[in-house]
């Protein structure tokens, strides 16, 4: 299995965290969070990656740990400031917390690094609609439809919008 594979590799070559990354990855999408955290602890014990701890973030997400994602998404931040969705999910975090001013200006910074994505963009509309920004919102929103026209979310998103 890619699960005994990727163990195999961290054997073979201790000072590598690709395999870390890969086997948490799958395991996070296998619903297996405990094991996906011990594996990035592992992974972090052989280098601080800013994947490694993106991961762990989004893994404090699931769990809802907000200020926990927060951290471990600001120490990957430092590590790689181009990690568009990590600067992404660090928005999700904060807005979790009701730093509304915080999280757009994470999600700028993830909308100048990949504009032409539909969940950053519709992540900021959703930020700057908490502001009371609703004319702003509005155009990232509609943007966010360019890109992904069937999400019916998008779609809410605009009609809530519209409506306030």
């Amino acid at each position: 299995s890619a699960s005994i594979h990727f163990r195999k590799c961290m054997a073979i070559d201790k000072t590598k965290v690709d395999p870390y990354i890969d086997l948490a990855l799958l395991l996070t999408e296998k619903g297996k969070l405990r094991e996906a955290s011990s594996v990035i602890e592992d992974g972090l014990r052989v280098k601080e990656d800013a994947y490694l701890l993106w991961i762990l973030g989004r893994i404090a997400i699931e769990k809802k740990d907000y200020v926990r994602a927060k951290d471990l998404i600001e120490r990957a931040n430092g590590i790689d400031p181009e990690l568009y969705f990590s600067y992404n999910d660090l928005g999700i975090a904060l807005m979790k917390l009701g730093k509304f001013g915080e999280a757009n200006a994470a999600f700028s910074v993830a909308y100048a690094i990949n504009p032409d994505s539909a969940e950053i963009n519709s992540n900021i509309a959703l930020s700057l609609l908490k502001m009371g920004k609703n004319t702003e919102a509005l155009n990232y929103a509609k943007k966010a439809q360019e890109l992904l026209p069937e999400s019916e979310k998008i779609k809410k998103l605009i009609q809530r919008i519209e409506n306030k």
